[in-house]
């Protein structure tokens, strides 16, 4: 048979024994490596390379979780073509002993292996050392094809051997098509958002005195199960060094300390009570955790009872907390003999924030955490509707606030008044009079950390309403809504960044205006 004949009928049965490839096949072949090479790049450039403006965020780039699910859904595309390379390329080549090119295109066949082995490895790995080990697999097998293939395409622009001119190499065209492929591909990717929807993973369980809910969203069930104990982890941990209702906790022992004398501080307290202690100062001293005596007094955690003038006097005498402890970087003093630092004011959205840093290290889209009513939102997505509770009953909605992101707490002293005596006793504190804060209903608070938003919904409610108002024109970035409860009303006051997003649900809700 001559040579011409020859070329006709690997043309017709499309069994080429040369190496070359059908026009079709190429194409699909260059659209599916352009696709997932050019996606696998941009999403490792957003998650290694970029760094987030919001501190609590999950995610590096608005569209990184887009990106990555055009990565993971279109990776069968390059599985399928691998085996097209296979089967009309690389096994016609090796038989007809090609050696042109063969160095770049061993590598390319190397690299396909491990590549598309350690991709959903990656995906259902939940121990972080293995994940590690194929993160490393893959970036190195990936940067190997994408080196290998760009060399083999380099090397169709020189002479071919005999074998090759057989059937026309892969053309221009057929290069040019898969990049408009890919092109149009990621546009509508972002297009649409959450067009590929990830998996969401829902856990409710007892922590820290009150109930913890996670609603957690990653690409795969493992990956958002893993971020979930994270997250308890780090709740263990907050507890480890926070609670006051056990004796072998980081701040227990610090109660204990004998005055005068250092007590290391883990970097953990050391911040957290660095930033109670910033909040001290900016509201004047109306939060203050610096209270344990005051607690004690009036029996907050036994019920409640009437302190005497002087119990009052002295209890009032033992708290402060900038006063009386001398906070440094790793170390505290007390200065005190009853200075006892109480979490409540505190401890929660110091947990909370302490979650949020474990979950940034994970491979989430979005979290949702309820730590018994204080709610902090990390990542992108539409907001979240928080309901805002009657300060009279609790189980009452009477607003929705929408949470985008940052956090939320609410603080009234209604919700767990105590009697003594006959007597009403709030267990909000006001620390500058030794003696529970007046009620008028409720305040709430979003900030960026959860930590912000705890102190400063019970510093505010302690000023009261027009204080807390006029104290929150100070500072735009803390946005503020005050429910004030009467006989047979209800009024709502908000800054004028919350005021417009406020949804009443509550038909004796009589006024909503912007302070």
């Amino acid at each position: 048979m001559s040579r011409e004949a020859s070329s006709r009928t690997i043309r017709a049965t499309g069994r080429q024994t040369g190496g070359a490839m059908s026009r079709q096949a190429a194409w699909f072949v260059h659209a599916a490596t352009l696709l997932v090479g050019l996606s696998g790049l941009i999403y490792a450039v957003m998650r290694y390379l970029l760094r987030p403006t919001d501190p609590f965020s999950v995610v590096h780039h608005p569209w990184q979780p887009f990106v990555q699910h055009l990565h993971v859904f279109s990776a069968p595309l390059l599985v399928f073509a691998a085996g097209l390379l296979w089967r009309a390329h690389v096994w016609p080549g090796l038989r007809a002993k090609e050696t042109r090119r063969r160095a770049s295109g061993l590598a390319v066949t190397a690299a396909l292996g491990p590549m598309i082995a350690s991709g959903p490895l990656l995906q259902i790995t939940t121990d972080e050392a293995w994940r590690s080990v194929w993160v490393a697999v893959h970036v190195v097998s990936s940067l190997l094809w994408i080196a290998g293939y760009t060399a083999h395409q380099i090397g169709l622009r020189r002479p071919r051997s005999v074998v090759a001119r057989l059937v026309p190499a892969p053309h221009a065209r057929a290069r040019r098509t898969g990049t408009i492929a890919l092109v149009v591909a990621v546009i509508s990717s972002f297009a649409v958002p959450r067009a590929v929807a990830g998996t969401t993973v829902e856990r409710e369980l007892e922590m820290m005195g009150t109930v913890l809910r996670m609603t957690i969203t990653a690409a795969t069930r493992p990956a958002a199960l893993a971020a979930s104990e994270s997250v308890l982890a780090a709740f263990d941990a907050a507890t480890l060094r926070l609670s006051t209702w056990r004796d072998d906790t980081e701040l227990a022992r610090l109660n204990r300390a004998p005055v005068g004398q250092a007590f290391a501080l883990s970097p953990e307290l050391a911040a957290e009570l660095a930033v109670a202690g910033r909040w001290v100062a900016e509201t004047g001293g109306a939060f203050d955790p610096g209270i344990g005596a005051l607690v004690d007094a009036w029996g907050l955690r036994h019920g409640g009872r009437l302190p005497d003038a002087a119990e009052r006097a002295a209890a009032l005498d033992a708290s402060g907390m900038p006063a009386k402890l001398a906070l440094g970087t790793r170390s505290a003093v007390r200065l005190a003999v009853g200075l006892r630092i109480d979490e409540g004011g505190f401890g929660k959205g110091a947990a909370l924030d302490a979650a949020v840093r474990a979950l940034r290290a994970t491979a989430i889209e979005r979290a949702v955490l309820d730590l018994g009513g204080q709610v902090m939102v990390v990542g992108g997505g539409e907001p979240i509707p928080i309901a805002v509770a009657d300060p009279r009953d609790r189980d009452r909605p009477v607003l929705v606030v929408p949470l985008r992101a940052g956090s939320i707490a609410t603080s009234g002293n209604s919700e767990r008044a105590l009697l003594a005596e006959g007597v009403s006793i709030g267990h909000l504190l006001d620390p500058r009079r030794g003696e529970p804060a007046p009620d008028f209903g409720s305040v709430t608070v979003i900030a960026a950390e959860a930590l912000a938003a705890d102190c400063l919904s019970t510093g505010l409610f302690v000023l009261g309403p027009d204080s807390a108002l006029a104290w929150a024109r100070r500072h735009p970035e803390i946005e503020v809504l005050v429910l004030e409860a009467g006989p047979g009303r209800l009024t709502a006051r908000a800054t004028p960044g919350l005021a417009p997003e406020l949804v009443p649900v509550a038909a004796d809700l009589t006024d909503l205006t912007r302070d």
